[in-house]
């Protein structure tokens, strides 16, 4: 059970899957396709395939640039990542704007600006309508 909200499967930009992405996703699927054939093969204690579950992970949530938890993990809820970074500002640059935002949703804004010059504005995240 996913802890929070990880939004739509279908929902994530096409650009986020590289090559190398899809590369590691069918070398992944391939190495976890013998356990999906052989279930008795499953222990929660096999090292190999905690590494290589924790491996999708990574790479599904560098895909849909979002965090995906599960229930009883020590590890923020499931949730949108945002990652910005911006070396000279002269204008305005915002990391997230959201319109509508539920209070429950789980939005990590991480946005990393080197210098912000005179009459330029950088922002970590704007929500117009909190919900």
């Amino acid at each position: 059970m996913v802890a929070g909200d990880p939004g739509n499967p279908l929902d994530f930009e096409l650009e986020r899957l590289t090559a190398e992405r899809a590369e590691r996703l069918d070398s992944l699927v391939e190495l976890l396709g013998l356990y999906a054939e052989n279930e008795q093969l499953i222990d929660g204690q096999d090292e190999r395939l905690r590494r290589n579950l924790g491996r999708l992970r990574a790479v599904l949530e560098d895909v849909y640039g979002r965090r995906i938890t599960f229930v009883g993990e020590e590890r923020p809820a499931s949730g949108v990542r945002v990652v910005a970074r911006a070396g000279d500002v002269h204008g305005k640059a915002t990391g997230f704007r959201g319109g509508r935002v539920s209070r429950l949703a789980n939005v990590e804004v991480e946005h990393d600006v080197e210098v912000v010059h005179p009459g330029g504005e950088a922002t970590g995240a704007v929500i117009d309508n909190l919900l």
